[in-house]
């Protein structure tokens, strides 16, 4: 879905499942009667367009009032004559954001200063690392991954470089302070000018082989790794990313043995 009023910067997301979040400060308290949503089929495939999505206006960026509630779109350009209102901030919620259900998220045209949300994130027992593929045709720029709000908590920074073109993606980490339970995460984008990088496959890690999300490698995740691979157990979160060991995004024998190696004290093959 692609987002602009003219005159803010464009930012592109493509996102199966929904859930990210878009706001824009407009500078000013203005009056506002009508809203367009130009989406990916304007550059691109349209089954990127947008399909379901909320639109709230907001004069001091905490109290919001709903202007649209968008279901089933279609169109690649989308728009609506509403009410008279006014607005400073507007956002932008995402509860579809593909005509199909292929999954995956996809963020492009980011400037110095955009952001996404990510909502009710469950970091359990807590993550230590931050990883992500992004793909960079100019100098990059950073990722401050934040708690609560755009200027929350400072968890973590992701530096990121220039890479083979805006579809080279490449994967970078970083480590973020504990975070433990839910939280609403803020990425916010910093660099210099014009279009920074394009990010798609973000996540965070906990300890490797922890499937128990207890912060510590024992018998008991070894118990649910042999649960799981006889399917009798589906890992979810970070127990899920934990009891990939290999990082080849799956969970297998290959993961349990490493695993059983490093409860019996002996050296990784791999080392």
């Amino acid at each position: 879905m692609y987002w602009s009023d003219g005159s803010l910067d464009s930012v592109t997301i493509h996102s199966g499942s929904g859930g990210e979040c878009i706001q824009v400060d407009l500078g000013e308290v203005c009056g506002i009667s009508r809203w367009v949503i130009k989406m990916a089929g304007v550059s691109e495939d349209i089954k990127y367009n947008a399909r379901d999505f909320l639109i709230e206006a907001s004069t001091d960026g905490e109290s919001w009032t709903e202007i649209a509630d968008v279901y089933s779109n279609t169109k690649t350009v989308c728009g609506r004559s509403i009410d008279p209102v006014s607005v400073r901030y507007v956002k932008l919620s995402i509860r579809k954001g593909t005509q199909s259900d292929d999954g995956g998220t996809s963020i492009g045209y980011i400037t110095d200063g955009c952001y996404t949300v990510y909502r009710n994130m469950d970091f359990e027992s807590g993550a230590q690392g931050f990883r992500v593929n992004a793909a960079s045709a100019a100098g990059g720029g950073t990722i401050e991954i934040r708690i609560g709000s755009t200027k929350g908590e400072l968890i973590g920074t992701c530096e990121i470089s220039g890479t083979d073109g805006w579809s080279g993606y490449k994967e970078f980490t970083c480590p973020v302070r504990l975070c433990t339970g839910v939280q609403d995460v803020y990425l916010v984008f910093r660099g210099g000018d014009g279009y920074l990088f394009n990010i798609m496959d973000l996540d965070f890690c906990g300890i490797s082989g922890d499937l128990t999300c207890d912060r510590s490698l024992d018998a008991f995740d070894m118990v649910l790794c042999r649960r799981v691979l006889a399917d009798e157990l589906k890992l979810k979160g970070l127990a899920l990313s934990n009891s990939d060991m290999n990082g080849d995004s799956k969970t297998d024998v290959a993961d349990a043995v490493k695993l059983q190696r490093f409860l019996l004290g002996m050296p990784d093959k791999t080392e």
